[in-house]
């Protein structure tokens, strides 16, 4: 009998990995769908003209005196785009550059679960297991994102909002190697180069974090820890050195101030009741559609604690272990001090919450707690109820992720479509007048990713962008009568 239960759990074993793998891989593939069929939009279009027309180096003159400058950033953009000749082709840089994105995020979270687990275990799960939960957490948090088009799928946005966290991830992966080597310091220092060069208010709060972790552990000298505590401590300033010099670059140029000043004008007024335009954030963030697919994909992390169970993984030191209060108490603190200290820099410099794509360091935080809350789940409940649940939540996930898969490469194949047609069309108008404007029919709907049309007012900054990206000599609009930028916000499911 007892081999009988132990030959039929190995079955559901197999069952259940071979479901995860394919919850995995369709991920990637809807990943990918998007990513072949995303364009440029909005300020893409001006950095692209920018760089085209002054080059790789001068380039960044312009954005030191005009913007802040964002240097990391805007040295990958300037990077992928500089050697482009086509507009409309590029769409094979950006999806080159996605997919690099996504393969460093699942790599980061890789190493950076090896790590932990050679801290907290003393040994390492096997490999499938690692690579699994990797994708896993990167499918998590890609559905946990406040606006999925903007954050992901907006190339400018991804640089500077997106791709640093994942540098961090990568650093951070590092500096949590106990031994380390003359090129993982390396890493760490070109990771937090970078997220210290990207987003402003992103780099404020990992520098706050990185100040307090230094200064806990310079007072908790304990011996038992001595070397790991040194190695940690080591990694933690080189990084927060790095990213504050990155820091120190990114905002003493002359072009914050122009920045600013633009932002508080497109915003003027701050909103009196900020704990409504907070609990309205809130709350607006918590009804949408994609959260139950976000729950749906987190709920698979119980796997996780039912393999640690039958794994026989145990926590090798009894500083690790915590009560279940102070745990959820821990949890619910972290994120709301990474909610203040992301958003705090945010109201300074919009005079309100600011726009969702900065808030991807949250979603972060949210996704962690989340699947870290599922695999306690799974760790407490009965193999049996945990198989069961597992079954169910993986054939749902799988059917989720497939059906968003095809219907995703209908809609966003088609926008794609009639994006090039466009742009194919108004580079064959050689011989139109520099006084005239052509009007365009209106892109349609993009699906999950954001909408990359122009407006009906020829004089918007958006459509002058965009002809001066495109090499036109004449001015162009849209059929529509209201901007299209991001209806997909609404319509991403």
């Amino acid at each position: 009998m007892m081999l009988s239960n132990i030959q039929k759990q190995s079955t559901h074993l197999k069952l259940l990995k071979i479901l995860l793998f394919s919850v995995g891989i369709v991920f990637l593939l809807l990943f990918t769908v998007l990513s072949f069929h995303n364009r440029f939009l909005s300020d893409d279009y001006q950095y692209y003209d920018i760089i085209r027309n002054q080059g790789w180096l001068k380039s960044f003159s312009y954005y030191y005196t005009h913007q802040t400058i964002r240097w990391s950033a805007l040295l990958v953009f300037n990077s992928l785009f500089f050697l482009s000749n086509s507009f409309f082709r590029d769409h094979l840089i950006i999806f080159f550059f996605h997919i690099s994105s996504m393969a460093l995020l699942v790599y980061s979270v890789f190493l950076l679960l090896t790590n932990s687990c050679r801290i907290i275990l003393q040994s390492t799960p096997p490999l499938f297991y690692r690579l699994l939960f990797s994708i896993l957490f990167a499918a998590s948090f890609y559905f946990s994102t406040i606006q999925i088009a903007e954050s992901w799928f907006w190339v400018l946005s991804g640089l500077i909002h997106m791709l640093n966290i994942v540098f961090s991830l990568l650093g951070l992966a590092f500096i949590i190697k106990i031994k380390k080597r003359t090129l993982d310091y390396a890493v760490i220092i070109a990771s937090f180069l970078y997220v210290g060069g990207a987003a402003e208010n992103y780099t404020f709060f990992l520098l706050l974090v990185f100040a307090e972790v230094l200064f806990y552990l310079r007072l908790n000298k304990k011996q038992h820890y001595g070397e790991s505590r040194k190695s940690i401590f080591k990694g933690i300033t080189i990084a927060t050195v790095s990213m504050l010099l990155s820091f120190i670059v990114n905002v003493s140029g002359p072009g914050i101030f122009a920045r600013l000043h633009e932002s508080r004008t497109l915003m003027p007024h701050a909103n009196p009741d900020k704990l409504g335009e907070l609990w309205n954030f809130t709350t607006n963030i918590f009804v949408e559609k994609k959260n139950l697919t976000f729950l749906l994909l987190s709920s698979l992390w119980i796997f996780a604690g039912m393999i640690t169970k039958i794994e026989g993984f145990r926590l090798k030191n009894e500083k690790f272990k915590i009560s279940t209060i102070k745990m959820i108490a821990g949890m619910v603190l972290c994120l709301v001090t990474v909610g203040l200290l992301v958003i705090l820099p945010l109201y300074f410099a919009f005079n309100a919450i600011g726009p969702e794509r900065a808030m991807a360091a949250v979603s972060l935080v949210v996704a962690a707690i989340i699947c870290w809350l599922f695999f306690f789940i799974g760790l407490k409940l009965p193999t049996r109820s945990a198989f069961i649940i597992m079954l169910i939540a993986s054939t749902a996930s799988l059917s989720v992720l497939s059906f968003y898969t095809v219907r995703q490469c209908r809609i966003t194949h088609y926008y794609a479509e009639c994006y090039d047609n466009r742009c194919l069309y108004l580079e064959s108008l050689k011989h139109v007048k520099p006084t005239d404007t052509i009007e365009v029919k209106g892109l349609p709907d993009s699906g999950m990713l954001p909408n990359g049309d122009i407006t009906d007012d020829p004089d918007h900054f958006i459509n002058i962008n965009f002809m001066k990206a495109l090499g036109l000599n004449f001015k162009v609009k849209s059929s529509d009568n209201y901007y299209r930028m991001f209806t997909s916000r609404k319509k991403e499911f």
